[in-house]
């Protein structure tokens, strides 16, 4: 199955953003497995226990944004860089917003097919050329490793063992 949206997902993103301003609104995430078994993703929690935007360091498909900044600052999905355009897409957009906002009560359900290039079903060598690839890139030295996003992720992911 293709993934999904609680039906009124983005009723409800919209609703917000127009009550708060904010330049992002994220919705929380199911992430259901080949077995059927459905996940609640804790990155809204995360992000909201240490009250730090940049831990929403995936999941770009579970929030709206607002136009007025992805214009003001060109934010896009550079087609210079060979892969993790969603990465710097969504670094850039946390860079310049000014506030986040969450939605716990509705969802983006992902659905995790097998073979999927997810972490721990990527055999070694190919997850290490992905990440090499990624990080050797220009626009990603440029755009990717100054900023606060890529340290907070980094900081997260190596401190959770990953």
């Amino acid at each position: 199955p293709d993934d999904s949206i609680d039906l009124n997902f983005y009723e409800e993103l919209y609703k917000k953003a127009c009550l708060t301003n904010a330049d992002i609104i994220k919705a929380g995430t199911f992430e259901i497995y080949p077995d059927g078994k459905k996940v609640k993703s804790q990155m809204n929690y995360l992000i909201s226990k240490n009250k730090n935007k940049m831990l929403f360091f995936s999941h770009w498909w579970s929030a709206i944004y607002k136009k007025e900044m992805i214009d003001k600052y060109s934010i896009s999905f550079p087609a210079e860089c060979p892969k993790g355009q969603d990465l710097v897409f969504l670094n850039r957009c946390l860079m310049h917003s000014n506030k986040l906002e969450l939605v716990n009560d509705v969802y983006y359900n992902y659905y995790i097919r097998q073979g999927s290039l997810r972490f721990g079903e990527i055999p070694d060598k190919s997850f290490i050329s992905a990440i090499s690839s990624v990080c050797t890139s220009p626009f990603t030295k440029t755009y990717l490793f100054p900023s606060a996003f890529f340290i907070s992720f980094r900081s997260y992911f190596f401190s959770h063992g990953a």
